[in-house]
């Protein structure tokens, strides 16, 4: 009797903490400080066209919709939606939480955003921090996350997330300018390290009207043009 009433205990639990890492409905955990850089997360984007089928844990969702959730809006309106294995659920930014919207499921095992907007630049403005948190989660408590951009249909973009092992973050450059230093054309090398982490940036990312500096030094447009 004790041992079927120990095994009932653990099955009790082991199927709590599935639900409890698994997405649902409901606020979502706050999202994980990765500490890295935006410069070393940049410099270590790639896509994988085969993702994973590993189910997503909701602290991996938290933190790339908290992330697609900071970019500005220019437009009336931008709402983003993640469809999981579960179904698809419309993203709250303010209150950092989820709310059931449909039965739509992702088939291959792992989670994708959606975004429905005035503006097509506002929704894309949304993939890079969404990418970037995902990048950065390689070198975190959770396991890693790859992505890929996916074209469904007319006007119809989706980023998709795989749970899988990725390449992780690099320092090491791969953007050389091959024009020789001082002709026209050239660029110096963008920066690949930063004292600035992901969420902090993110955490305060805003558009203005007013700049404090326009003409731009070589090194600085090289690195904007770089980070596009």
């Amino acid at each position: 009797m004790r041992s079927i009433t120990a095994a009932i205990l653990v099955l009790a639990v082991g199927s709590a903490l599935c639900r409890a890492q698994g997405v649902t409905a409901g606020s979502l955990p706050a999202p994980l400080a990765t500490g890295n850089s935006v410069e070393t997360c940049l410099n270590s984007r790639y896509s994988q066209h085969s993702l994973g089928k590993t189910a997503p844990r909701a602290q991996q969702v938290s933190n790339i919709l908290w992330a697609a959730g900071r970019a500005p809006v220019t437009g009336a309106h931008r709402t983003i939606y993640v469809a999981t294995p579960n179904g698809t659920y419309l993203y709250d930014p303010f209150g950092h939480a989820l709310n059931w919207h449909s039965h739509e499921v992702t088939s291959d095992g792992g989670f994708a955003l959606i975004y429905e907007a005035q503006r097509e630049f506002d929704a894309g403005v949304m993939f890079m921090p969404a990418l970037l948190a995902a990048v950065s989660l390689g070198h975190s408590t959770e396991p890693a996350v790859a992505s890929c951009p996916k074209g469904i249909g007319y006007l119809t973009t989706r980023l998709i997330f795989g749970v899988q092992a990725v390449n992780g973050l690099t320092t090491q450059l791969a953007a050389h300018c091959s024009i020789p230093p001082g002709q026209p054309g050239w660029l110096p090398d963008p920066a690949v390290t930063g004292t600035n982490s992901l969420e902090e940036v993110l955490a305060n990312l805003r558009y203005v009207d007013r700049f404090a500096q326009t003409n731009l030094t070589a090194q600085q447009v090289s690195q904007v043009l770089w980070a596009g």
